[in-house]
């Protein structure tokens, strides 16, 4: 099971569900306290012990939809050598592979974060503000959620991010199936399942070019469209590259 942790969805699922229970907690904790009977001991027991069964309780469900061991099988086919792309990077390429994947991350990833923080510290106040006891413990308790899962999903964000992980070694590797892509050190990112699928892949021009997937992503009314990885291709791997994506485009449909 801590091969599953190498997958960096199953990663933020773990810490998303971790921090949003200790918020939650901290929450009714705020709101529980002084109430009578939830002095105390009792009352962290109570506001910690429901969020923490509700945190269990998600990722039991949630662990099977994502399937991991799918992803961990198909780890171990590309190392057998059943990768569409193997690529080493020395010590330059794979600085510059990680600041590029670092750049598109931070594009994508934060806003919606930074955000839910701002939302949540706006309900907050407007809490704070409020004469009646139970519309402040409302909109507190909502506020405190809401900025709280913001600033989880953003510190998720930094712990799990591939190329964060990646920059321990001076140099790696990235494997590439039709499944996923692996990048040693760092983790792995799935192209399909999950609700995910990828919708496009593209060789981007440059220094160095960079083949860069695109995902649609089931959502609850609507499918978007993601910008979802950057990889740098190393120096005598452009054809290999082109190669590449023309297959993941004959698969596409």
């Amino acid at each position: 099971m801590t091969r599953w942790f190498s997958i960096v969805l199953v990663r933020m699922l773990v810490l998303m569900c971790l921090g949003v229970g200790l918020v939650m907690g901290f929450a009714f904790w705020l709101m529980l306290r002084g109430a009578e009977g939830f002095e105390g001991g009792a009352g962290l027991a109570f506001a910690f012990g429901i969020p923490a069964g509700a945190v269990l309780l998600a990722l039991l469900i949630a662990l099977p939809l994502v399937k991991p061991w799918i992803y961990t099988r198909d780890i171990d086919s590309m190392r057998a050598g059943n990768a569409w792309a193997h690529w080493r990077y020395d010590e330059n390429e794979w600085r510059a592979a990680n600041q590029i994947e670092g750049q598109r991350n931070r594009r994508n990833s934060y806003t919606g974060a930074a955000f839910a923080v701002v939302l949540g510290l706006v309900v907050l106040l407007m809490g704070l503000g409020q004469d009646k006891p139970d519309d402040r413990e409302g909109f507190v308790f909502t506020g405190a959620v809401v900025m709280g899962a913001g600033v989880v999903l953003i510190v998720t964000i930094l712990a799990t991010s591939v190329d964060r992980l990646a920059r321990r070694a001076s140099t790696g590797e990235i494997y590439i199936s039709p499944v996923g892509i692996y990048r040693r050190p760092g983790g792995y990112v799935a192209l399909f399942g999950f609700g995910v699928r990828v919708h496009q892949v593209a060789l981007v021009d440059g220094t160095p070019p960079v083949v860069r997937f695109d995902t649609a992503v089931r959502q609850r009314y609507r499918t978007a469209k993601e910008h979802w990885a950057d990889i740098a291709v190393p120096a005598g791997h452009e054809d290999e590259a082109k190669g590449l994506v023309e297959r993941f485009r004959a698969t596409i449909h």
